[in-house]
């Protein structure tokens, strides 16, 4: 039997000592060994306390030489010690000092039972441990009454016994909760009996529904201990209960030869339980281990060392950590052979060292994963190599060396030094292996400054890097910032640990890292909107080249904002009638609108610095951010919102327009079309002090020698019509016009055919 725990015990005269011990080989569960000694106290010399104790073992549960034996004490002044040995060199030595009893083992097993006689009638009785938890400890007299714990009834009679259990303050594992104090306990010169089971854990007994729990740093190194001397824990289940913070002297980055931690689990001897982190950190590890040909301990180094066939470690996160192996260095595990590392987290405080030529396999998760499976890992961590080094391979983000599958990762910021087969994700990914939505964000890959893509995987023996796109297997991210009541409408397919109590998501298109959306590049993104009221519809835009269509966002290679504004799915205007028609300007910056046949469309070019030439635009639709001048048949003008592209032509347009009323600015000189009374429809000068008008169109000339209006000039087509060779013209008294309807500045002076008060007249 291996031997491997270390507990501080005390028990009064009559006990039964259940010791949970562990077996070698491929058991699976801790199981329980008991001898039993009945401590009888006499009276000496007519003296009413107890000053002679015999120790009598029962039972044979220590193997075929258990080693037990009776044992008689007598509390005099040269009495000074007795040793019992159990099984296989555990030792119980007993030491006198001031009436009290000590027994302490060599190895651990057991460290302390402490008698302690202070009167006639009254006895105390300590039971304290150290690194170890007492389970259960059950107190009897000598009838077989038993009594439990606190606040149980306790047998009354003359005398007391004070019972303490109490754990070692000294200690990083007391919990007053494990503590028990009970008075009154009967005895008589011959006491009863006291059972005490020792755990291997504080709680739990290693099955799903019940498992041991890991609550402090020795707890960890107990483990550590068990397994890498050969229990491997399958089948059997732990959960850790607390944060737990290893006290270390130095936070180095690189080589210094600080070791506070043994990875659980080695190449001989790896675990293959189940351990849960339920989500607390575990932090302050230092590993430092170099090639040596005497052991393997220079190789599979991290939290855990070596996780086996059928293995699972889960939601652990990992901080202020540094780990320094030959081999296969990872910050959850250093190697994962058939088994699973899922929803767990490193830390940017986490660096993984090589100081040696020849340190290959290093992971920021896992260093090697042999047939494993990494899903739902996040890694900040920063991979370094020692200066000078040239013979390291595979360095990865996630995995270092990968042969199997790695899904629903995300790297952000990992460092990556510049050796042979670096990736952000996997330094060397075999041929055919399953990498599924792993993205990576912000990562230095052999280079000072962030690599935005392209270094998803590395090449075995190489320094070429690639991204992988089958499957999302290994691609860069980048930003999406939403405007106000933005929404993005995808499938979460998986949700991995939580940071600064943010979340962390995978998708077919991205993820989203800290609440914060991202997308890879050529991704669709569907776009949403909160609350879009009735005869409303919201119109997205994005920066940086992103493209979109409708609701939907195509991702450039480079961070994108979108935004939205709500327009109305329909607009009528009221338009000024001029020449026998309906006239109005329009323009929208966000989105189209079409017309209907009874309007006809028009651009505007200024023609030097007197006229403005209008030219009829086909197709019927207004893109976003047009200005246009509008003809309708009617009094009002109808517009329907559109996202459909123009087809008619807008080169050379010089309208410009706002979507709300905007101050004029000093430099420039503003014009809108207006009919004033008893004057000439075209461009008036704005006055100052008047703002532009919301969703209409004008047109800006430098200030300096503007004139007041512009009129159509004479290549403008269809701005009047012509009907039975009349021109009709409302409130035009007086004003000249040439047979192609273009307005002349006052009376020609020139022969020819002209038109005045709506007849022609003939200069000669």
């Amino acid at each position: 039997m291996k031997q491997f725990m270390t507990k501080k015990l005390n028990r009064v005269l009559a006990v039964v000592l259940t010791i949970a011990a562990l077996m070698t080989g491929q058991q699976a569960m801790a199981t329980t060994k008991t001898v039993t000694y009945t401590f009888t106290a006499e009276k000496v010399d007519g003296k009413p306390e107890a000053k002679k104790i015999t120790f009598t073992p029962s039972g044979n549960q220590f193997g075929t030489n258990p080693g037990a034996k009776t044992v008689t004490i007598e509390n005099t002044s040269n009495t000074t010690g007795f040793t019992v040995e159990l099984d296989d060199g555990v030792i119980l030595t007993y030491s006198r000092s001031q009436g009290s009893m000590t027994f302490a083992s060599s190895n651990g097993i057991i460290d302390g039972i402490i008698l302690n006689y202070s009167g006639d009638n009254h006895s105390r009785f300590t039971v304290a441990c150290t690194d170890y938890y007492i389970r259960h400890i059950k107190f009897a007299d000598k009838n077989g009454n038993a009594f439990y714990g606190i606040g149980s009834p306790a047998p009354t009679s003359t005398g007391a016994l004070d019972v303490d259990v109490d754990l070692d303050l000294s200690g990083n594992n007391y919990d007053p909760s494990k503590c028990y104090e009970v008075n009154s306990v009967s005895y008589s010169p011959t006491f009863g009996s006291i059972t005490i089971t020792l755990a291997d854990f504080a709680s739990g007994n290693g099955t799903k529904n019940d498992p041991y729990t890991i609550k402090y740093a020795s707890d960890l190194n107990h483990l550590a201990t068990f397994v890498n001397n050969g229990q491997n824990y399958s089948g059997v289940y732990f959960v850790l209960s607390n944060d737990i913070a290893y006290s270390h002297s130095s936070d180095w980055n690189y080589a210094e030869n600080e070791n506070n931690y043994t990875a659980i689990g080695t190449y001989d001897n790896p675990f293959r339980g189940t351990f849960d982190g339920a989500g607390y950190t575990i932090s302050g590890i230092r590993i430092y281990k170099k090639y040596t040909t005497s052991n393997k301990t220079y190789m599979d180094q991290g939290l855990f060392g070596y996780v086996g066939e059928g293995g699972t470690v889960k939601c652990v996160n990992l901080a202020d950590t540094r780990i320094t192996a030959y081999t296969s260095g990872g910050g959850i595990a250093g190697r994962a052979y058939h088994s699973t590392i899922e929803d767990c987290s490193v830390g940017n405080d986490v660096w993984i060292h090589a100081v040696e030529n020849g340190a290959d396999d290093q992971g920021g998760i896992v260093g090697c994963s042999q047939s494993g499976t990494v899903r739902r890992c996040i890694s900040r961590a920063t991979l370094a190599i020692n200066s000078g080094l040239t013979s390291c391979n595979s360095f990865g983000g996630i995995v270092g060396d990968n042969n199997n599958i790695i899904e629903d990762c995300i790297a952000i910021g990992v460092i990556i030094p510049k050796v042979n087969a670096r990736g952000a994700i996997a330094g060397y990914n075999y041929e055919d292996n399953d990498l599924t939505r792993n993205y990576y964000r912000g990562c230095k890959v052999a280079s000072n400054s962030v690599t935005p893509s392209g270094v998803g995987v590395g090449t075995y023996n190489s320094t070429a890097t690639s991204d992988i796109s089958n499957k999302q297997g290994a691609l860069a991210l980048y930003a999406i910032t939403l405007g106000t009541d933005v929404t993005l409408d995808r499938t979460v397919k998986a949700t991995l640990p939580n940071t600064n109590n943010k979340t962390n998501k995978t998708y077919a298109n991205g993820a989203d890292i800290e609440d914060q959306p991202y997308a890879y590049a050529t991704a669709t993104v569907n776009l949403g909107y909160n609350s879009v009221p009735d005869g409303k519809t919201p119109v997205y835009s994005a920066t940086n080249g992103g493209t979109i269509s409708g609701s939907t966002l195509t991702m450039p290679a480079s961070d994108v904002t979108v935004s939205a504004g709500l327009y109305d799915n329909s607009l009528s205007l009221t338009a000024n009638s001029a020449n026998a028609s309906n006239w109005t300007t329009f323009y929208c910056g966000g989105v189209g609108y079409s017309v209907g046949n009874d309007v006809t469309i028009y651009k505007a070019a200024k023609n030097g610095t007197s006229s403005v030439t209008l030219t009829e635009v086909s197709g019927g639709i207004i893109p976003a951010g047009q200005a246009v001048i509008l003809k309708a048949t009617a009094s009002s003008v109808a517009l329907t919102l559109t996202q459909d592209a123009a087809t008619g032509d807008y080169t050379g347009n010089e309208l410009l327009g706002v979507d709300v009323e905007t101050p004029q600015d000093a430099n420039k000189t503003y014009y809108v079309l207006s009919k004033p009374a008893e004057k000439d429809f075209g461009f008036y000068k704005l006055k100052n002090s008047v703002n532009l008008g919301a969703n209409k169109a004008y047109l800006e000339v430098a200030t300096t020698g503007a004139p007041g209006f512009l009129g159509f000039d004479e290549n403008t087509t269809g701005v009047v019509p012509i009907d039975n060779g009349q021109l009709t013209i409302d409130n035009w008294a007086g004003a000249w016009f040439s047979l192609d309807g273009r307005k002349l500045q006052g009376k020609p002076t020139e022969k020819g055919l002209y038109i005045v008060n709506g007849r022609k007249v003939v200069m000669k």
